[in-house]
């Protein structure tokens, strides 16, 4: 800490505060001035000091020696590079595990900031530079966020978090549930830290079971469940429970038969490396490479299900990013201790699983007819689940149901259905344990965690086959202002509505009446949920009793048990509440909050609840809901207030919901005077905010200053990104993809690399060259395509109806103006209509919506808009073309209006047998619905900045990336291809060295065909690589040579030629790098073993057997007839369809019987086609959709 005293009254401080030993650095004057106490039961080695720091080695009792750094950083600007530059030379001697704390003056990113000015990037990304190349990364915190604090009142107030500290992984390896707490503090500017380091093994044995993914690739696991299965009779929930038994003896034996298996392998491989190499012995070293993988894929998979990480692709050796990710994943969870009434600290892990047992049981206490539910829609549900999603307290995840599921899956789909469809109790399979997610950092009371249900896998089988039915008419249930979980509605049309209404509202400063928007907080929103009122409403709604009664068995029948470090508490029923991770309870915690929908469209009727409004014209919106995210617009007054207030009273009342007024937020428009703002906001006990808070995560407000709205979007990706590391991740907006780039480029963690190619060029797509990074800008013109077409496609939707009663009321938004005083979210979305422009077609109904000669409706067309010119139609619409008494194009008026090639298109268009509207689809997607995807292929398409690529490249690059090899050597290939790795002649024209001559052969070289194709070590390797033939021209470039090779080559011969190259690589940076080589022979037996190690690994790798059903032929005097069609209820007709089938090699003609089958069947609206119905004129061989007949 810095002192500001000299070295003997720093000393005497110490020995008041009863510290024997310490070390002092005098202040300069009244600045600076450092000091490190410690008791005497530690020893304490001082290594070096300087006015900025304190470096000792510090060795206690049955721990490792560790080192601690105390560092002050300069507040000064013009100290700041020699201070990185102290900690970058410390980090030169690291060899233990090293820690640095203290008050380092500097913050990482601009979030740790709040209040005064922004602070500077560029000192900023110094520190986050510096702490990248000494490899430090931050421990965490509990506490208050800031450390430093200046400044009485609020608009003077500047807090920022100064004080931190950082460790080395082998640090927080070693106390990996080391705690750095913020204290309170009142004397000084800075807030006291105080370290509690715990070495304890961090992963211990559960003591409950649990199915590990890992064990799936083991060989006779399979056999195992099989033989426990078909040996127990009985229920569901004993079967599984002696399997459980069986599995865990399995897993013993397996562990200990198991146990060092690694590294004797790696001991093995080595001894055999070493000796001679013949025949036997190249064999014996492949089957152990493979044996040794297998093991490392295992270790793999298992820290991945324990990182939950499911965006990284396993099998390309992440281990030890899915280690540090399960490491820090573990210790954010951790419990450590709990503060509960009088200040009472719990520590011990007993007490700590009573309490928390204790308050959730406080918590807690106080359209269709008919299911009919089938055996496929149990396999929908269990097939919809994440595989290694945390398991319930039967210990078995979705991954063991859905691997095994040809042993245990006619049990599992009798007992599900059993409860579906015969009302059968769930028994113990609705036991739920609770698992406690922190909300804040290093949380030391209850109400600071979210408590997670873990439902077993067949309850939220059952429960997801309901929810699947629950989807197809909840928004028939909800209302519009509710965006959450509801098909057809996103999370984005409220954050749209929301930032609209409020840009209207900032823009309010005249007149007498201001309006008011509050942000409610909702305490325990889920925990809280009344199950009458549930019951209530869904019989209000027009439930089916048996549907109401069904509901409440899955909310109703639960019994709760907290777990904590997998040791479970006692089980206690609820009377109340919906859990967290089932999937039933987002659907009915929506019927739940439609209660506060229901009061407030009712307050609206009766004229006492206004809302507020967009534009003049546009709907008044009284709330917007998310979920539990509420926002209400009223009128900002006294009356208005005690009327919003006495809403929710009521609603809390029925509901069992509570609004934390405390952390609720109010806003005013500028309109409003102070008095009122005091009145109503003592009235409601809210707190006023000048500028609306984040809503749904995103900002209310975007001003003049983007950049400083968004810089926080930027520091979380940069955060995360410098989270990653590629030296343990395989290598498998603009400042955002400089910051992509600059890690792909980077050697290491803080190692910058060369950046070989402009950021432009890594977004190309793959098949054009590029590596197919999201090109920011356009990726974010396309997602605002998405919107622009939501507002064409649901005109009726809530969102929409507000931004056309303001911005294009007498139009629609392809022919919308940007307008004036218009906000930033229309500007935006507005800028994003000529992409959407290019990619849309008129599909021809009627024709009387589309304009001959400005629409595009002919596909295949140049913008699919007609070319040639032609007189007398212009300006008509498309109905004149069509004649509408047998629905057919005027053949002879097409012919005689256009050019022959286009009337040939037009009259390939298919028209309707009964018109209908004309339709806007998006030609991009077969669907004909726009999708971010397409719309981001189509921008990418029109880039003007984007170079043709030749097709003979085009088709190098596809092929390219088909081929079946890791992703390291088909980047390498990728990077040869385009001249981007770092050969000597490369580094020469960069300037960053002289000599150029073959590291392998001493040559001069001046181009990549030496390397790998004239170097006389290549040369021998090619001769003795008898798989590949090479092609004999010496004329041609490397390129050149590269691509033709590719072409000509058959996939399983360029994996040989590909891994050729890559040997070649690699054999020249063992050269230049670690002095040694191979011979031609050598890299040749390396390229042939490597494939043969990945094609034994994956022909062993397990795989779970697929039950193929194939097409069978019909028998002896059966008629298998297949068709498809649709039935209009309206009309009483269906659609004619006619597919030949083969009878005693003849063909007949279905059309008639198809027909007669379809009305038949789909008049009676029948989910299951012909089941139990056959008609008594034809015997049929019913044949499953998905069967697919040969050829």
């Amino acid at each position: 800490m810095e002192t500001k005293l000299d070295k003997n009254r720093m000393e005497k401080v110490r020995r008041r505060c009863n510290f024997v030993n310490g070390i002092e650095v005098a202040a300069e004057g009244s600045k600076g001035g450092l000091c490190l106490a410690w008791k005497e039961e530690i020893r304490v080695t001082l290594r070096n000091f300087s006015r900025w720091h304190i470096d000792v080695l510090i060795k206690e009792d049955n721990v490792e020696e560790w080192r601690y750094t105390g560092f002050y950083g300069s507040p000064y600007t013009k100290d700041k590079n020699a201070v990185w530059n102290i900690l970058r030379r410390l980090d030169q001697e690291v060899e233990y595990p090293w820690l640095v704390i203290g008050d380092f003056n500097e913050i990482l990113y601009s979030f740790e900031k709040s209040g005064g000015i922004q602070r500077d990037n560029k000192r900023m990304k110094a520190f986050r530079e510096t702490s990248e190349e000494c490899q430090l990364t931050d421990i965490g915190f509990s506490g208050v966020w800031f450390t430093w604090e200046r400044g009485n009142l609020p608009e003077t107030n500047i807090r920022e978090r100064f004080d931190r500290g950082v460790a080395n992984k082998k640090w927080s390896k070693l106390f990996p549930l080391g705690i750095l707490q913020h204290l309170p503090y009142s004397t000084s500017d800075h807030c006291p830290l105080l370290l509690t380091i715990k070495k304890s093994p961090l992963f211990k044995e559960n003591r409950k079971f649990h199915f590990e993914a890992c064990w799936t690739m083991e060989e006779d696991i399979e056999m195992v469940i099989r033989d426990s299965w078909e040996a127990n009779e009985g229920m569901l929930l004993k079967k599984l429970g002696k399997l459980q038994s069986c599995l865990a003896e399995w897993s013993r034996q397996n562990r200990k038969n198991n146990e060092g298996l690694k590294r004797k392998l790696l001991k093995d491989l080595e001894v055999m490396l070493e000796g001679e190499l013949n025949d036997d012995s190249l064999a014996k070293i492949i089957d152990t490479k493979i044996h040794l993988n297998l093991e490392i894929d295992k270790d793999e998979m298992f820290w991945k299900q324990r990182a939950r990480q499911n965006w990284l692709k396993l099998g390309d050796k992440n281990s030890a990013f899915f280690h540090r990710c399960a490491l820090a994943r573990r210790k954010a969870n951790t419990i450590s201790k709990l503060v509960m009434e009088e200040e009472r600290v719990i520590e011990e892990e007993s007490d700590i699983l009573v309490e928390a047992s204790s308050f959730f049981k406080i918590f807690s206490s106080q359209m269709e007819r008919k299911i009919l539910a089938r055996k496929e829609e149990i396999q929908i549900a269990l097939e919809g689940m994440g595989p290694t999603k945390a398991p319930g307290a039967d210990g078995f995840p979705a991954l063991f149901f859905q691997r095994y599921w040809h042993i245990v899956g006619q049990d599992v789909t009798d007992y599900c259905l059993g409860i579906l469809n015969n009302a059968q109790d769930f028994g113990d399979f609705n036991n739920t344990d609770i698992v406690l997610i922190p909300k804040v950092p290093n949380p030391t009371q209850l109400v600071n965690f979210r408590p997670i249900s873990l439902c077993t896998v067949v309850y939220k089988v059952v429960a997801k086959a309901i929810a699947n039915r629950l989807q197809k008419i909840i928004d028939k249930c909800i209302d519009e202002v509710q965006s959450a979980f509801v098909p057809g509605r996103l999370i984005t049309d409220n954050v749209l509505l929301a930032y609209e209404i409020l840009h209207t509202i900032k823009q309010k400063r005249t007149g007498k009446k201001g309006v008011m928007v509050v942000k409610l907080d909702m305490t325990k929103a889920y925990d809280r949920v009344e199950w009458k009122l549930l019951k209530d409403v869904m019989n209000k709604m027009g439930f089916a009793c048996e549907w109401v009664e069904l509901l409440k068995r899955c909310f109703s029948s639960v019994n709760y048990a907290v777990n904590i470090k997998g040791t479970r508490g006692n089980l206690f029923k609820p009377s109340r509440g919906l859990r967290q991770g089932d999937p039933l309870s987002p659907f009915l915690f929506l019927i739940c909050s439609e209660g506060l929908s229901s009061l407030m469209r009712t307050a609206k009727r009766q004229g006492l609840v206004k809302g507020a409004k967009a534009s003049r014209r546009g709907p008044a919106i009284s709330h917007l809901l998310f979920a539990d995210d509420c926002i209400l617009f009223g009128e900002a007054s006294a009356k208005g207030a005690e009327i919003l207030k006495g809403i929710l009273k009521d609603y809390e009342n029925c509901s069992g919901q509570c609004v934390n007024f405390s952390k609720s937020t109010i806003f005013f428009s500028p309109n409003t005077s102070e008095d009122r703002k005091e009145a109503v906001s003592n009235l409601l006990g809210v707190r006023v905010v000048v500028n609306p808070e984040k809503y749904l995560g995103l900002l209310n407000m975007v001003g003049r200053k983007k950049r400083e709205s968004f810089q926080k979007l930027l520091d979380s990706i940069s955060q995360r990104i410098e989270g990653w590391s590629n030296r343990i991740l395989s290598l498998g907006g603009k400042e955002m993809e400089s910051i992509f780039a600059q890690f792909w480029w980077q050697k290491g963690k803080g190692r910058k690399g060369i950046d070989w190619c402009q950021r432009a060029h890594l977004c190309r797509s793959k098949s054009e060259g590029g590596l197919g990074f999201c090109n920011m800008a356009q990726f974010n013109i396309a997602m605002l395509a998405k919107q622009g077409w939501r507002l064409l496609g649901n005109p009726t939707s809530l969102v929409s109806r507000v931004f056309k009663a303001k911005y294009f009321p007498t139009s629609y938004f392809l022919y919308s103006q940007l307008g004036n005083r218009n906000s930033y979210v229309w500007r935006s979305i507005w800028a994003a209509r000529g992409i959407l422009e290019k990619g849309l077609i008129w599909k021809v109904g009627t024709g009387t919506s589309i304009s001959i000669d400005n629409d595009a409706w002919v596909p295949n067309l140049v913008n699919s808009r007609l070319l040639s010119s032609f007189t007398g139609l212009n300006d008509s619409k498309v109905d004149v073309l069509i004649n509408g008494q047998n629905r057919e194009w005027n053949k002879e008026m097409v012919e005689n209006t256009f050019e022959a090639a286009e009337a040939e298109m037009i009259l390939r268009i298919p028209l309707g047998k009964f018109p209908h509207d004309d339709i806007l689809a998006w030609r991009g997607e077969p669907t004909g619905v726009l999708s971010v995807k397409s719309s981001y292929k189509l921008l990418q398409r029109y880039d003007p900045s984007a170079y043709a690529i030749q097709p003979d490249y085009i088709d190098f690059y596809k092929k390219l990336w088909c081929i079946d090899l890791p992703t390291k050597v088909k980047i390498n290939m990728w990077k040869a291809s385009w001249n981007y790795l770092p050969t000597r002649v490369n580094l020469h024209h960069k300037k960053l060295i002289s000599d150029t001559s073959c590291p392998r052969c001493g040559l001069e070289t001046k181009t990549m065909t030496h390397l790998f194709k004239e170097c006389p070590i290549s040369v021998e390797m090619w001769s003795y690589l008898s798989e590949v033939k090479l092609m004999q021209d010496s004329n041609v470039d490397f390129k050149q040579w590269l691509t033709s090779s590719i072409a000509l080559l058959s996939l399983d011969v360029c994996r040989f030629f590909c891994g050729a190259l890559w040997a070649i690589w690699g054999d020249r940076n063992a050269r230049v790098h670690q002095k040694r080589g191979k011979t031609g022979q050598e890299i040749t037996m390396f390229v042939r073993n490597y494939i043969k190690e990945l094609d034994d690994v994956k022909h062993r790798a397990t795989k779970a057997p697929k039950v193929v059903t194939r097409w069978k032929h019909p028998p002896f005097s059966f008629v298998k007839i297949n068709f498809d069609g649709a039935y209009d209820v309206k009309n009483q007709s269906s659609l004619q369809v006619s597919w030949p089938e083969m009878v005693k090699g003849k063909f007949l003609t279905g059309n008639t019987l198809a027909h007669m089958l379809a009305t038949d069947t789909l008049r009676k609206k029948e989910e299951l086609y012909l089941e139990g119905r056959v008609p008594a004129f034809a015997e049929i061989v019913r044949r499953n959709e998905s069967i697919r007949e040969p050829g």
